[in-house]
């Protein structure tokens, strides 16, 4: 249960990290 706990939230947080990441190229290619 902790594991999956766990995994989940990283998913959560690389899933919030490339969203973050691909807007930051998207205006940098905007620009």
């Amino acid at each position: 249960m902790q594991v999956k706990r766990k995994l989940s939230y990283i998913q959560f947080k690389v899933s919030f990290l490339i969203e973050n990441f691909s807007q930051k190229i998207f205006v940098s290619t905007e620009c």
